[in-house]
């Protein structure tokens, strides 16, 4: 019997199209089970959406994007470009803007680049090396966790397979127009993310020093990157290069710079990392197991990563993944914003004390989705006020202006979301 269910998973595993079937239904059941207790759609997601819905109802194209880079001096921000926008966009459209809906059809993105990301290795490195890594970019709890919501890293790792299929198609025919589509498409993933400049750096060394290709390839390395910023390229033109002045007072006024980020932040290594396990799986390709070793190895390294993930992720979370506010998820915020629509009001504000976005940004791109009209900046002159916070502190004991201002006031409603969380109405006199 055991050595029946062993010639079958073999022949599973030479049958690649069932073997990346069975590998997809495994990577969705894995981010399905409590998908949306899980998902993060905090303030970037909000934010994010939230520009992409007004592009959209004002028909414009963007040139820039939002994220702009964490790292700041004096008020002037590293814009990046829009390619996460135009990624985004579509994802929003088709699921009518919904935040649960959109992160889903987003995983379901992710679960299908397990294909170009298989035969692109295949074509690039060899067959062991491309179902090693599809283990790796399917069960790893790190890359789990970053490919079920929006977020600009997330979208730059799940079009690296993209890009690693182009690349194994020109390892197999060489051709210039393959070479020159690797180098837009590297500009295309730099608008994503500046940390992608490594990448390029490293593919170009990859290309020019270790492969040693023609040195003319690289009047289609640099064009094909120009293109594939284009975006920027325009938006520097138009705004007397921007970006390039306010890298320019980043170098100059180092000593003087502040940055949002940490390098002990996890999501800056996602892409990093992914290009580096390629590199090594590169080197190491003549080390890797052959025929039944390289079966058994390659079945414990699966077993081992779904076990993992399972663990972390089959049971119901009392907090969604990176969420600032502990014991919260997208259903209270969900929760808090049918109460606040059912109110039927008009002239009120919104804020949100459990988190360092007072402005409730979240709550905001709900209402602005749904075309409800009010001041969503003004927090001097609206006559009612909804406060998210914590249930167990003051409703005063506050320094955000939005509700330290917000006086003198009387308690109309408090509504309890959960255990920790209230919502409340104040209404000003």
């Amino acid at each position: 019997m055991y050595y029946d269910k062993v010639v079958l998973m073999k022949k599973i595993i030479k049958n690649e199209l069932v073997l990346l079937f069975l590998i997809i239904l495994v990577f969705i059941l894995l981010r399905s089970v409590y998908f949306t207790e899980h998902l993060n759609f905090s303030a970037d997601q909000a934010e994010h959406s939230t520009d992409v819905l007004k592009y959209y109802r004002e028909h414009k194209i963007p040139l820039i994007g939002n994220p702009v880079n964490s790292i700041v001096y004096q008020g002037h921000f590293l814009y990046q470009g829009p390619g996460y926008y135009y990624m985004l966009f579509p994802f929003l459209l088709v699921t009518n803007f919904d935040p649960i809906s959109s992160s889903y059809l987003f995983m379901l993105f992710c679960a299908l680049m397990v294909i170009p990301l298989y035969y692109g290795m295949k074509l690039l490195i060899d067959r062991r090396a491309a179902l090693i890594i599809v283990i790796i970019y399917s069960f790893l709890p790190y890359y789990l966790n970053y490919t079920r919501f929006h977020w600009n890293p997330n979208y730059l790792l799940s079009l690296l397979p993209l890009l690693i299929l182009i690349m194994g198609l020109y390892n197999k025919y060489k051709s210039q127009k393959l070479f020159f589509l690797i180098s837009i498409f590297l500009g295309f993933l730099f608008q994503f993310h500046y940390q992608f400049i490594l990448i390029i750096l490293g593919i170009a060394v990859y290309y020019f020093f270790i492969k040693k290709v023609s040195p003319f390839l690289l009047i289609h390395f640099f064009s094909g990157l120009a293109i594939g910023v284009l975006p920027l390229l325009l938006f520097e033109l138009r705004h007397d290069f921007y970006n390039i002045q306010t890298l320019i007072l980043l170098i100059t006024h180092r000593d003087q710079v502040s940055s949002a980020g940490s390098i002990t932040t996890p999501h800056y290594y996602l892409s990093l990392s992914f290009m580096l396990l390629v590199a090594v799986l590169a080197i190491i390709r003549n080390k890797l197991p052959k025929g039944r070793t390289f079966f058994y190895a390659s079945s414990v390294l699966a077993v081992l990563l779904f076990a993992w993930a399972a663990i972390l992720n089959f049971q119901k979370p009392a907090t969604a993944f990176w969420s600032y506010a502990p014991n919260w998820r997208y259903t209270e915020t969900e929760k808090v914003y049918q109460i606040i629509h059912s109110k039927n009001l008009k002239d009120y504000n919104v804020a949100d004390l459990t988190y360092y976005n007072t402005y409730a940004s979240t709550i905001k791109y709900l209402l602005k989705r749904d075309n409800v009209a009010i001041n969503y900046e003004d927090y001097y002159d609206n006559k009612y006020l909804f406060v998210k916070k914590a249930s167990n502190t003051e409703l005063y004991d506050t320094l955000s202006y939005e509700v330290a201002t917000f006086k003198p006031a009387k308690l109309l409603q408090t509504w309890k979301i959960n255990d920790d969380y209230n919502l409340y109405l104040l209404e000003r006199l």
